[in-house]
């Protein structure tokens, strides 16, 4: 009897291993990113240099839509996102001059690629309501999880730039 129950032990030791599932040795995605789409406000209260009036301030809002967008072509770690951003602010300056509002009100639609562990950074130039002389630089951080600002500076531009040339 004491040989039988060694005998059932020993062969259920030795079969029930080979009855469970494999192990999977090849290497899981879990960095799964979220497909689905969200909305923000992204709040800007920043000082800014201008040329003609110096310091200034950059106050307002930029509301942004984010979304990754799955394709069936695309290489794995690699997410296509669209990004809608809507630039709503206005330059206020420190001097407290009377001039006409310089606000900047533009939207724009944007597609990026961007992997798994990284950013992008995208590069937007807003003119500015009641001034030709500068336009707005805005340095936006896109990645698979949202929307921020990393930098917004002021660049001089020449008006007469697109004026025609005449040659003799």
């Amino acid at each position: 009897m004491k040989k039988c129950i060694v005998i059932l032990v020993l062969s259920l030791l030795i079969f029930l291993p080979g009855c469970a599932d494999p192990i999977i040795t090849e290497p899981v995605s879990n960095l799964e990113k979220p497909a689905f789409p969200h909305k923000g406000i992204i709040d800007v209260c920043c000082p800014l240099t201008d040329p003609l009036s110096g310091t200034c301030n950059l106050n307002g809002k930029v509301m942004y839509y984010h979304e990754i967008i799955s394709s069936p072509n695309c290489v794995e770690g690699l997410y296509t996102v669209y990004v809608w951003l809507e630039m709503d602010t206005e330059i206020c300056d420190m001097l407290g001059m009377m001039h006409p509002a310089w606000s900047i009100t533009e939207s724009s639609t944007d597609t990026v690629i961007v992997n798994e562990e990284g950013i992008v950074i995208l590069e937007k130039n807003y003119p500015v309501c009641n001034r030709v002389d500068i336009k707005l630089n805005v340095k936006y951080l896109i990645t698979t999880g949202g929307v921020g600002i990393v930098e917004t500076s002021i660049h001089p531009v020449n008006p007469f730039s697109n004026a025609i040339k005449v040659e003799d």
